[in-house]
């Protein structure tokens, strides 16, 4: 009798003690799924998100060729505008009656800031978000109901915020980051951290809706220059080969209409005339950032009647 007792009690003891190692091991189970679960929550936090439908592209009669477009008559607008509210019910009404058939943002500005909510992880580090776009993408949508194509500008290599913030994505000299004469320091295009950077704005802004953006500050000073490979051509080719065929990338080149006319002593419309005859030629994938203090309707009307087709014209 004491010898079934004691072997039933052995047995006993063995089940508890294997379901107490089932349980364990389980338990361990669920504790190391848990944290993959954690770990790629916080990484879809900060990747670049999927890409949106969004109804943005321009009109395919507009595009003659990947980089080129046949028209492109676009006003400049703040960010901050994006508001799908007030703000953007301004915008469009001007757009409207100045005679525009897009609108123009910086993505990413001279100052290096980066005007739209990002996820990206660097972005955030370096604190570079600022007065963003409140409802981009819904503006963006707004826009297109309204006949109206979005636009956005990146400002590539000069930026005041991430050289400082990291020297390893810096163009620099005499082993120091370099410093121009206006006191602005530069991304260096021969640094894959710096791409990198530049590539994942340009990413998460395309997914976010954007397929045509003009790339400004391709080239760094004369000064510095020597042994860079800066330029539009190099880094839109490396674009276009990493984001691939649906997303246009333009030039943008400087310009400016003063209106100013040295025969009559005064701004008038002779002037805004004779400084677009001033302008250079434009390659096929180069459009005008056209400068002004000229009404922006009027600019508009006479660079039309000039039969220029492919220009933005932001306030000086």
């Amino acid at each position: 009798m004491n010898k079934n007792r004691s072997s039933s009690r052995i047995k006993i003891e063995r089940t508890r003690a294997r379901n107490k190692r089932i349980l364990t091991v389980f338990l361990s189970i669920c504790l190391v799924i848990t944290g993959f679960i954690i770990a790629d929550t916080k990484i879809i936090r900060h990747r670049i998100p999927e890409k949106e439908e969004v109804s943005v592209d321009f009109n395919a009669s507009e595009v003659a060729s990947q980089g080129a477009l046949t028209s492109f008559v676009s006003e400049y607008i703040p960010s901050i505008a994006l508001d799908n509210s007030v703000m953007l019910s301004s915008v469009i009404k001007d757009a409207q009656q100045g005679g525009f058939t897009s609108v123009t943002f910086d993505i990413k500005r001279d100052n290096g800031t980066i005007s739209y909510a990002s996820q990206l992880v660097m972005v955030n580090t370096f604190g570079a978000v600022s007065s963003p776009a409140a409802k981009l993408h819904e503006s963006m949508n707004s826009l297109r109901s309204s006949n109206i194509d979005s636009v956005g500008r990146v400002c590539c290599l000069m930026d005041n915020l991430a050289p400082r913030k990291n020297s390893k994505l810096a163009v620099t000299k005499n082993g120091k980051v370099y410093y121009d004469g206006d006191g602005n320091t530069y991304l260096n295009p021969d640094s894959e951290e710096a791409y990198g950077y530049l590539l994942d704005i340009i990413t998460e802004s395309r997914n976010l809706g954007l397929n045509v953006m003009i790339l400004s500050r391709c080239t760094l000073p004369d000064d510095v220059r020597k042994g860079h490979s800066d330029g539009f051509d190099k880094l839109s080719k490396r674009l276009y080969a990493d984001i691939g065929g649906d997303v246009t990338f333009l030039e943008g080149v400087d310009a400016q209409i003063k209106g100013w006319n040295a025969e009559d002593g005064e701004y008038n419309a002779k002037g805004i005339k004779n400084d677009i005859k001033k302008l250079p030629k434009l390659k096929d994938n180069q459009v005008y950032i056209i400068t002004t203090r000229r009404d922006k309707g009027e600019v508009n009307a006479a660079l039309k009647k000039a039969g220029i087709k492919r220009y933005v014209i932001t306030d000086e």
